[in-house]
């Protein structure tokens, strides 16, 4: 059969042959060459970082450079740069893309400032610039730094762009803040403001916090507390003024963003709190806080983020919007500037790679206290994570007996074993089990496991998680355990339980399972979500066998469910199988819920009773917070010197000072003066990482000066706190009602939150 070609068809396939091999080479081909570079990223083959740089140096269009540098290359703001944040208060996961990419700077700069000249005008220039500046900065380059941000500025050069280019303007403030360059920085910050109007108040604030922390560089903090004062008015008159407007135009107001909601307001509103504080006690000098972050080994921690975080700050995530935030350089080293007198914490902020392995080990309540008289060098360690030996990798444990081990950590002088467990409805807790391990291993039998209780979990309905409940008696569920390491001072030295992510790092892995018991058909139904059938069917087991001990405990857990779901009837319902737990087993925790018990009934002898055998069985040992406990039972029983000398040495103990309240409370009733126990207050702030703070100097001072207007005010003070201390919520009820005095009676509801 012969196939008959007309020449225009041919003609046809030839022009269109012509047309898709370019279309192919050009668009589908470097397509697919960055489809494959992403998914050997994906897989974690360094290769696709190679291949991703030969797509960009063979782009046969500028779109497809651009949206390789745009979606791989970018890092924006230090809250966005770092994979883990590490602090005393908490470990934040990044919020940093997974498709930004471990390029160095010498593989980045030629795209970035390619982009920069030639790329699209739109947001993605604005962190183009951001992103040289900042790594101009970080090489002392600050001309360079300047350039960049300007050289973007002129880009966006219609009034469309004008928000653009505020940002730029105001990051170009920033940066001659940052580094002192104060003429530049008054000269840029004024050429901002001229180009401002009145709906741009937002703008004029954040110019107005930059101007604050340089008049505060500089020393003046008079100075800049005026700044921030006139800066909160003037915001607070627009923003109501930009409301009647929208109003008075028919426009939802109930839409517009509330003015506690502002990141600038809260900002400019904190620097007031702490300038204000800051005069108050007289501590206006500023300081420079600096310091190295290096591994063990003396290797420096290069590009890691550094951010200096204010009190009231500590128990959010990390923002963009911190006072203070810088990165070290190649040596490992930082430096922040024109620190305000206060109390601070410092977070760090790390790439996986820079983590893998190591841990910075740190106390849950470390501050770096300031009070202006000098500098604060302050360096971080991080140190190899411990390697931990038995039982991993989700051995199966059917004896009696488990055995843990780990290897030795030179310094150590002893170790703590942490538990973990998952729960049924998603999630982890874990719990301290075993403190002051002398040696690298340790045999516990597995009764004391099944006595430990943990955190409670709640699933989407509303009711306890019962992995919880059954906590380590749980045959199905998969446990974990960690261990740390602490000097002969206490200090935490270093953990097993950290980031492993490398081959050579990963490890054991630290899961068990605990099959030494078989499931009850109670404890099945309890993990068929029948909670009050299981309770039932534990008690008959009880009733039936009175040595049954898992059931006993599993009722001690369970019979809360039989009351109004209040507390104190939980307690009571509980109480007599707490007390046969107590009884029946060594272990301490029964003890001390039996004698917290008596401690909020105020029943002192059998509070004495329970507890003391509690600190017997507990080897002598309490912890800070429990010292606080028993010498607050001493106060409530009026044996008030004893109280004193146990609330200093608790207060002492605790990092939190949670109990300092209490021990000014007392200190006031035997006679102390005010100035003595506001500097008790001062020395000890309490530390609170909830929203409500307790500055117990502010309430200490308004007591003094509330003081000074009434004759008998210290007998007053007196009737009142016994009160207190005795008790008689009535009384204090219907004293806080009809007094006048002000700062006495915010003094007793603050002491009332200690309790």
């Amino acid at each position: 059969m012969k196939i008959k070609l007309k020449v225009k068809h041919l003609v046809y396939f030839f022009v269109g042959l012509l047309i898709f091999i370019p279309f192919l080479v050009m668009i589908v081909f470097p397509q697919i060459n960055l489809y494959l570079a992403e998914k050997k990223l994906e897989d974690g083959d360094p290769a696709g970082k190679h291949q991703l740089l030969k797509v960009l140096e063979t782009a046969s269009f500028d779109w497809q450079k651009w949206n390789v540098i745009e979606e791989h290359m970018l890092q924006g703001g230090m809250a966005n740069r770092f994979d883990i944040y590490v602090g005393p208060s908490m470990i934040q996961g990044g919020q940093s893309s997974e498709s930004i990419i471990g390029f160095s700077w010498e593989e980045k700069l030629p795209f970035l400032t390619d982009y920069l000249e030639s790329g699209p005008t739109n947001g993605y220039l604005v962190t183009v610039a951001t992103d040289l500046a900042s790594h101009y900065q970080q090489e002392g380059k600050l001309d360079k730094a300047d350039e960049a941000l300007m050289t973007a500025v002129e880009r966006f050069s219609t009034t469309q762009y004008s928000f653009h280019q505020n940002e730029l303007l105001l990051e170009r403030i920033k940066l001659a803040v940052r580094h002192s360059q104060f003429e530049k920085a008054e000269k840029y910050s004024n050429e901002l403001t001229e180009k401002l109007n009145a709906d741009d108040y937002y703008m004029t604030a954040e110019i107005a916090k930059l101007r604050a922390e340089m008049i505060i560089k500089q020393g003046n903090l008079q100075e800049a507390y005026a700044e921030i004062k006139d800066a909160l008015t003037g915001f607070e008159t627009n923003w109501k003024n930009q409301r009647e407007r929208l109003a008075e135009d028919g426009l939802p107001i109930e839409e517009m963003e509330d003015i506690e909601s502002s990141v600038v307001y809260n900002q400019l509103q904190s620097l007031e709190r702490h300038l204000t504080r800051a005069m108050d006690e007289q501590r206006d000098a500023i300081v420079t806080v600096k310091g190295k972050i290096v591994r063990q080994d003396g290797t420096p921690v290069e590009n890691a983020g550094v951010f200096l975080r204010e009190e009231q700050n500590v128990n959010r995530s990390v923002g963009d919007d911190e006072a203070y935030q810088v990165t070290t350089d190649e040596t490992g080293a930082y430096k922040i500037e024109g620190v305000i007198p206060g109390s601070y914490q410092l977070f760090a902020g790390f790439l996986y790679d820079q983590i893998d392995g190591w841990t910075w080990p740190l106390d849950t309540n470390e501050w770096i206290n300031i009070d202006g008289s000098e500098d604060v060098n302050y360096d971080i360690t991080l140190h190899p994570l411990i390697e931990i030996e038995s039982p991993v990798n989700q051995t199966v444990i059917t004896g009696d007996t488990m055995h843990f081990s780990w290897e030795e950590v030179e310094e150590a002088a002893y170790y703590q074993l942490n538990l973990g467990l998952e729960f049924e409805s998603g999630g982890t807790s874990s719990t301290s089990f075993q403190k002051k391990i002398m040696d690298t291993e340790i045999d516990i039998p597995v009764e004391k496991l099944y006595d430990r209780q943990v955190g409670v979990s709640f699933d989407g309905e509303g009711d306890v998680d019962p992995y919880a409940l059954l906590a380590f008696t749980n045959p199905k569920n998969r446990f974990s355990w960690s261990v740390d390491a602490y000097n002969s001072n206490g200090d935490l030295i270093t953990r097993s339980n950290g980031y492993r992510l490398g081959e050579d790092t990963i490890g054991n892995l630290p899961f068990f399972y605990l099959k030494e018991r078989e499931l009850t058909e109670a404890d099945q139904l309890l993990l068929d979500h029948q909670p009050k059938e299981a309770l039932e069917a534990y008690q008959e087991n009880y009733e039936d066998n009175p040595n049954d001990i898992h059931s006993l405990r599993m009722i001690s857990r369970l019979i809360g469910i039989k009351g109004d779901g209040l507390r104190e009837t939980r307690d009571e319902l509980a109480l007599p199988y707490l007390i046969e737990l107590a009884e029946k087993t060594s272990t301490p925790s029964y003890s001390y819920s039996v004698a917290i018990y008596y401690y909020e009934k105020r029943e002192w002898e059998a509070f004495h009773k329970w507890f003391d055998r509690y600190v017997r069985l507990n080897d002598g040992e309490i912890t800070e917070y429990i010292h606080g406990i028993y010498a607050n039972a001493f106060m409530f029983q009026g044996e008030y010197e004893e109280a004193k000398e146990q609330l200093e040495i608790a207060v002492n103990r605790d990092s939190t000072n949670r109990f300092v309240g209490n021990w000014i409370a007392v200190e006031l009733y035997l006679g102390e003066s005010f100035d003595q126990v506001i500097q008790i207050a001062q020395d000890h702030p309490e530390r609170d990482y909830g929203t409500e703070h307790m500055d117990w100097v502010d309430i200490i001072q308004e007591l003094k000066e509330e003081s000074e207007q009434y004759s008998a005010y210290e007998n007053e003070l007196k009737r009142t706190l016994s009160m207190y201390f005795e008790g008689k919520e009535a009384e204090l009820k219907e004293w806080k009602e009809e007094t006048n005095l002000a700062g006495l009676q915010r003094f007793i509801k603050e002491l009332e939150n200690v309790n």
